[in-house]
């Protein structure tokens, strides 16, 4: 009856051992033998190294029993036999526990614990947004890339670990990620600006004429709004030359030309084109013409001269009547005392392409070109011509 108890109480005290926690120094022992022998001390050591690992690390269990164990075994699905004393690599992801148990063949245990703390590397995010300036009604991509993350959310709701949003914002607008992970949560913003879009430009591209003679000028002016600069090219200025966004320029062009103007400003480009028109001049022939002066009006000339239609002075000989010749459109004979001119007596008609005889102009200085100037106009008889000699 007594071997019995004994035998009931080994049973009962191995049990304990093996499915309690681990067990401080002096619980570490067999429970006695079933033929009342003095008790076997049982001792089982267990560590790790390390004790702390991150995700992806290892760590080596080392154990060694004493007291006359036979075979130890670790808890859990795989508990194959083991030597009493051997060692172990592990590489967790989470912190576990590791439960080891040492028996003896007739059932004498020892059970101890260990513990490796397994650290989960902290999450990263990365939130970018290309471009982070874009005018009013224009987009930009947002883009995020996270590392050690299980989930992502925004305002939105649940979103991808990594991904990317095209947004056109009306407004400058703020953008927020927020991941967790195994490690802990983090969070990241973007912001995009928005500018609200500048007005086009205007352009207003006139010139003083764009109808011109050969050997004529035209001023080609231009006015803007909300514009910085403006670039004019043909002719003269070949592919492009830059001026002010409100200027003007003089052309001669001997040949009609094209002219073309761009104007830029913050909101676009405005352009405008214009040709001036470039006619060949014809040339004035002037004959017939003279003057007579008393023989008293002669001794007080100095000189005489005539003048073309393009104010070429010519020298004539002085006589009671004093002739200009062919292409001479005024004669003047300067006094020899006093200002000005000596007055004839009378006066030739001067002869122009399409016209009839002209008034005298034995008052004139020279010649000069006045284009299209009106019928009405003084000094002038049988219609209208493209050069004459004017009166001063």
């Amino acid at each position: 009856m007594k071997k019995m108890i004994t035998l009931l109480m080994f049973a009962l005290s191995a049990t304990a051992c093996i499915e309690g926690l681990p067990l401080p120094a002096d619980d570490q022992q067999d429970a006695g033998s079933p033929d009342d022998s003095p008790d076997v001390e049982l001792t089982l050591t267990l560590t790790a190294t390390p004790k702390t690992i991150t995700v992806g690390g290892s760590s080596t269990l080392d154990w060694y029993s004493k007291g006359g164990t036979d075979y130890c075994y670790f808890q859990g699905s795989d508990a194959q036999h083991l030597e009493t004393e051997g060692s172990k690599v592990v590489s967790p992801i989470i912190t576990t526990a590791y439960d080891m148990v040492c028996s003896t063949d007739d059932n004498h245990a020892v059970l101890t614990r260990v513990i490796v703390t397994v650290i989960q590397p902290a999450p990263t995010l990365n939130l970018t947004a290309l471009p982070t300036t874009i005018m009013s009604g224009d987009s930009s991509t947002v883009s995020w890339v996270s590392s050690n993350t299980t989930s992502c959310s925004s305002t939105g709701g649940a979103q991808p670990t990594n991904g990317s949003w095209v947004v056109s914002p009306t407004t400058t607008t703020t953008y927020t990620i927020n991941c967790t992970g195994p490690g802990g949560n983090v969070s990241d913003s973007v912001t995009v600006t928005v500018i609200a879009s500048a007005p086009m430009p205007t352009l207003n591209f006139s010139a003083t004429a764009w109808t011109i003679t050969s050997g004529q000028s035209s001023v080609l002016s231009w006015t803007t709004t909300n514009a910085d600069t403006c670039v004019i090219s043909g002719g003269q200025f070949g592919g492009g030359v830059t001026y002010a966004s409100n200027w003007n320029v003089t052309v001669s062009p001997t040949t009609s030309t094209n002219y073309w103007l761009v104007c830029t400003g913050p909101g676009g480009t405005v352009s405008s084109s214009g040709t001036l028109i470039v006619s060949a001049s014809t040339p004035t022939v002037c004959h017939g013409l003279y003057v007579t002066f008393t023989s008293a009006a002669k001794e007080n000339i100095h000189h005489c001269s005539g003048w073309s239609a393009t104010g070429t002075e010519s020298s004539l000989s002085v006589s009671l009547q004093v002739n200009g010749g062919e292409g001479v459109c005024a004669i003047t004979c300067p006094k020899k005392v006093g200002e000005g001119n000596v007055l004839p007596s009378t006066v030739s008609g001067i002869w122009l392409p399409g016209a009839t005889a002209d008034v005298p102009r034995w008052y004139t200085y020279g010649c000069k070109r006045l284009p299209d100037h009106p019928a009405s106009e003084p000094d002038q008889a049988g219609g209208t011509w493209d050069q004459r000699c004017d009166l001063y």
